[in-house]
């Protein structure tokens, strides 16, 4: 009886000492964020119970996923000839979705996954079944060179999945600033740099659920052609992450990381104002005194 009682306890806290932040993103009252982080934990812990499952030999059952417009976003990837980088997010169980989804996504053949933990319980049935359903799923670590490995694939004309709203502690590299939920935050300009250097197009998508089945959310996929170009595109996918988390906040995994993103960017600008040179006044004409 003691542990779930803590259990619920833990949950509580952690709800309460969100629901700030929650509140400051949503531009509600303290009470709504912490109802919308309590939805949150319960997503969470769905998604840690529905990853057992699926590192279980048991085949259940998957829901279904309505794509509006699947054959006019194939025909148009097909015509362009260009790989794709698949640019999703931490929105409920992201892998349960990305089974969900793959009989849509057959005619990509191969998709190299980055992950940046290691699981072999999770992930050897998790290729398994994607393989069942007709799609080849290769899984690249923080470790195995994630981005070398994806630009090689890119390179090579295969696709790469990737999750990239992600904070600076989990390791990124190099990131740039964008608006996120109403402030500046930092995010990994990875994506777009990966999608310049191997010539593919970026594709903003993720998956919600609608009812007891599931409904696929994204934009146009658009190229990176120059460095012009990345700060752009670092921006539509903020644009995009925001507005997934805003239809659907209780599902997004990362609340907790949020206050790191915000502040990360605002060290970035103090930086960048203190390596500033200085401004020199301009050259003031002698004075000539008094007449």
């Amino acid at each position: 009886m003691l542990g779930p009682m803590r259990t619920w306890l833990r949950r509580r806290q952690r709800a309460r000492a969100l629901g700030g932040v929650a509140a400051a993103a949503l531009g509600c009252n303290r009470s709504e964020g912490v109802r919308v982080m309590q939805a949150m934990l319960r997503a969470n812990l769905a998604f840690i119970r529905q990853s057992h499952r699926l590192s279980s030999v048991r085949e259940y059952r998957l829901p279904v996923v309505t794509w509006h417009g699947a054959e006019a976003f194939r025909a148009a990837v097909s015509r362009d000839g260009r790989p794709l980088l698949l640019a999703t997010l931490h929105m409920g169980n992201y892998l349960h979705h990305l089974l969900a989804l793959a009989p849509h996504l057959t005619w990509l053949g191969r998709v190299t996954l980055l992950r940046r933990t290691h699981d072999s319980d999770l992930e050897a049935p998790l290729q398994a079944r994607a393989s069942s359903l007709g799609l080849e799923l290769r899984l690249v670590h923080t470790g195995q060179h994630p981005g070398r490995t994806a630009l090689r694939a890119l390179s090579r004309g295969e696709h790469v999945l990737l999750l990239y709203d992600v904070p600076p502690s989990f390791d990124v590299g190099r990131t740039m600033t964008a608006s996120l939920l109403g402030h500046p935050a930092a995010l990994p300009a990875g994506p777009a740099l990966l999608c310049r250097a191997g010539n593919a197009l970026l594709w903003p998508f993720c998956v919600l659920p609608d009812g007891k089945d599931l409904l696929l959310h994204s934009r146009d996929p658009f190229p990176v052609r120059s460095a012009a170009d990345v700060e752009p595109a670092i921006h539509t996918l903020a644009r995009f992450a925001e507005s997934a988390i805003l239809a659907a906040p209780e599902q997004w995994l990362l609340w907790a990381h949020l206050s790191e993103m915000w502040s990360r960017a605002a060290s970035l600008s103090a930086d960048r104002v203190a390596q500033r040179p200085p401004v020199q006044p301009p050259n003031q004409p002698p004075n000539p005194g008094p007449e």
